[in-house]
């Protein structure tokens, strides 16, 4: 018997562990990103999934899940910020909006998508977001989100949605505090 030929049931044997392993670690990171994609339960539901778990209502979220739950949103918001850019250029650019100034977007209180006044191209603006009642929608959930997001650890209100800019540029489009 030769070395070679010793060692090759301890090869396989090693072969056939880490193959275990590395299956094992896919799965719980296949399982990982299930849960990321799930949407979140109500939050009656949720309560009352764990109230036989916990009868005392002491179940908190640690800071850890905390602090995954943010980054997941903020990551989410930015995907949506991306996605309606692209969008809002076009739409711009179709109604003739100059676009080498950056076009800053606010919400208004009572609903509406609005320009800044400092543009030249306001009123192109803002009659273009409002022949689009479902842009202007999803733009209004987003400056939710996003106020939502802006909220201080441990602060009971978050930032008014009217308080935040959203800036567009043709490159791309980032929220500011107003």
């Amino acid at each position: 018997m030769t070395a070679s030929t010793t060692l090759l049931p301890l090869a396989a044997a090693a072969t056939k562990y880490l193959v275990r392993e590395v299956g094992s670690m896919v799965q719980q990171g296949v399982a990982f990103v299930d849960l990321l994609r799930t949407p979140d339960t109500p939050a009656a539901d949720t309560a009352a999934a764990h109230a036989a778990d916990d009868p005392a209502g002491a179940l908190e979220l640690t800071s850890d899940s905390q602090s995954l739950r943010w980054k997941t949103a903020w990551q989410n918001a930015h995907t949506q910020t991306a996605a309606l850019h692209r969008i809002l250029i076009e739409k711009f650019q179709a109604s003739g909006v100059d676009l080498s100034e950056s076009v800053v977007l606010m919400a208004s209180r009572d609903g509406r998508i609005l320009a800044t006044a400092d543009h030249l191209d306001r009123a192109a603006i803002e009659l273009a977001l409002e022949q689009d009642p479902d842009l202007t929608r999803q733009l209004r959930s987003l400056f939710e989100q996003v106020a939502g997001l802006q909220q201080a650890p441990g602060a009971d209100t978050a930032p008014d949605s009217t308080e935040i800019r959203l800036v567009v540029s043709k490159e791309r489009a980032v929220f500011a505090a107003g």
